[in-house]
């Protein structure tokens, strides 16, 4: 438990945003409220600012993006679909076993670190068995889930 230096409210580590490695001292809600607030106060800004960023940098940012993007794809094909075993990384998908547990959209995570936290979340399946098992017509089986569990234990697709 961490106390919010804004809102005074104690609140879980997980509600803490990290900065630098280290947990800030504002929680999530009082840390957006305060950006929403500063780009009411300064409209077109960031949009101003992002796209100049953008333009002096984008070379560099599109070299980090695909390299994020070869190493998810990498531990995608290693592991393959929970159910069918399809291996194409471009069509696999994570399922949240939880939706309410959801943080993030995975494949839209920064680094590779925070895509495999939220992959924790989940179980990985293909685009079609990902249909079937939102259309009521697949479930997975609690060995399909462990299965894929003790591949990110030992980081292999055992």
């Amino acid at each position: 438990m961490k106390h919010c230096s804004k809102c005074g409210q104690t609140k879980s580590e997980s509600d803490f945003p990290f900065n630098g490695g280290k947990l800030r001292s504002q929680c999530k809600a009082c840390v957006a409220e305060k950006s929403r607030l500063w780009r009411l106060e300064h409209p077109g800004y960031a949009a101003t600012y992002m796209r100049e960023y953008i333009k002096n940098n984008y070379s560099e940012m599109k070299k980090r993006m695909d390299a994020k993007r070869r190493e998810i794809a990498e531990w995608k094909r290693a592991r393959g679909c929970t159910v069918c075993g399809e291996t194409e990384p471009w069509v696999l998908d994570m399922h949240h076993m939880d939706p309410t547990g959801k943080d993030a959209n995975p494949a839209q995570s920064a680094t590779l670190k925070t895509f495999l936290k939220e992959a924790d979340r989940c179980v990985l399946v293909c685009s079609n068995c990902h249909r079937k098992i939102h259309a009521g017509v697949l479930r997975l089986t609690k060995a399909q889930i462990s299965k894929f569990k003790r591949s990110l234990k030992n980081g292999n697709n055992t």
